[in-house]
């Protein structure tokens, strides 16, 4: 049974505290630290049998999942950007501690085309933004002039990562990857671009994201229904 403490203040040195049992308790200001602090140890105490057990793929997939619908939804871009860069990495050390190899990830192109004393240089440069959003050590006062666009090549490198590691694309990421093919076709080779003739069928502007989601969701469930 969980047991809490409701507190009130009540102008500046008297504070109102109600027992579970509903009787209530007026305290001084220096009392009142205590029952905080008791009321803090019982939240804490009750919520630990709450804790659930999640691995390292299921937390990326989660994180990626939300930042790629929140993409779709046109949400904050920041925020997109971050969540998604936080998958990524996870996703990219899995994939490092596994050896398993993904053509577009980072830290396959740098051990493959950068010298090895330059590599952390780059790889800065790379995630120059999302260590912007994270961290103001070193740069309380710093600005930076951001792309959202990027944000779509740290999905695309998650979203490639998650395939090679799992063999398998959860629907949420398999829009992304569809919808990025949609509008890169000029960038795919004739291995990549396998599905050319379908791409060019499908119109949708960069703006109609939602409305793409959503028409792929229905085609996808009536695929498997």
């Amino acid at each position: 049974m969980r047991t809490f403490l409701n507190v009130f203040q009540i102008g500046c040195r008297v504070t109102l505290v109600i027992l579970p049992t509903g009787v209530c308790v007026k305290l001084t200001t220096r009392t009142c630290r205590l029952a905080l602090r008791a009321n803090c140890i019982a939240l804490f105490v009750n919520y630990m049998n709450d804790f659930v057990e999640i691995s390292k793929m299921d937390a990326a997939r989660r994180q990626l999942t939300v930042a790629i619908e929140l993409y779709f939804r046109g949400f904050d871009a920041i925020s997109i950007h971050t969540l998604s860069a936080a998958a990524r990495n996870v996703l990219d050390n899995l994939c490092s501690h596994r050896g398993v190899k993904v053509p577009i990830r980072l830290e396959s192109m740098l051990n493959e085309m950068i010298k090895p004393e330059h590599q952390k240089n780059v790889r800065n440069k790379f995630r120059k933004s999302e260590n912007f959003f994270k961290h103001a050590d070193k740069d309380p006062d710093g600005t930076l002039r951001f792309n959202p666009i990027s944000t779509e090549y740290t999905i695309l490198e998650a979203v490639e990562s998650y395939a090679a590691l799992s063999n398998e694309l959860p629907p949420m990421l398999l829009a992304f990857r569809t919808w990025w093919m949609l509008h890169n076709q000029d960038l795919l080779n004739d291995a990549s671009n396998q599905f050319s003739e379908m791409l060019k069928a499908i119109q949708y502007e960069r703006h109609d994201r939602m409305g793409f989601l959503k028409d792929f969701m229905v085609a996808r469930y009536a695929a498997f229904s």
